[in-house]
């Protein structure tokens, strides 16, 4: 009767400690690397009511992402005009400043993980001639299962109402 009570014992204590592991490996691995060069691929792109501006843009993402630190640096081209950003977010979620997208705003924002997507919510104050109005931003980035395309989802709300905009990069190397 001792054995068998030992040997159920031992059986729960394996069983529970396999589905442990199970669950941190799986937690680990929801936290994909996006390290690399990212290039926009335009026609998997949804640029909402921005397509005709979008047209000529070229955007490229070199991300170095090393747990909790993301750095990116955010290149791109619009008829012309060039831009580069360097930009540092971190997954535990302390908070982070970074350049706006346009060159006088700064964004403050939180990162963290939802499950596989890499979710930051941000905040600018934008001047737009006279007027400055509040921005509220959620990227939310996913990498494929393959590894070779980065999506990220953009929500955007202010008082000239809300936008949605799916940004799909493929990988450069």
């Amino acid at each position: 009767m001792r054995r068998t009570r030992l040997a159920i014992i031992c059986l729960l204590l394996i069983f529970y400690l396999s589905h442990f592991t199970t669950q941190s490996t799986s937690l680990a691995q929801s936290k994909a690397n996006m390290s690399g060069t990212w290039v926009l691929d335009k026609s998997r792109s949804n640029f909402g009511r921005f397509a005709k501006d979008a047209a000529n843009a070229k955007i490229t993402l070199r991300i170095s992402h090393k747990e909790p630190t993301v750095r990116m640096t955010r290149s791109g081209s619009l008829n012309g005009e060039s831009r580069s950003q360097s930009l540092t977010y971190y997954t535990d979620g302390r908070g982070e400043t970074n350049p706006g997208l346009l060159s006088s705003s700064s964004a403050k924002s939180k990162t963290k993980w939802e499950g596989a997507k890499l979710v930051t919510h941000s905040y600018a104050t934008v001047s737009m001639g006279n007027e400055s109005i509040q921005v509220e931003t959620i990227e939310r980035r996913e990498l494929s299962s393959d590894g070779k395309t980065l999506t990220v989802s953009v929500t955007a709300t202010s008082p000239r109402g809300l936008e949605n905009l799916k940004l799909v990069f493929s990988r450069s190397s």
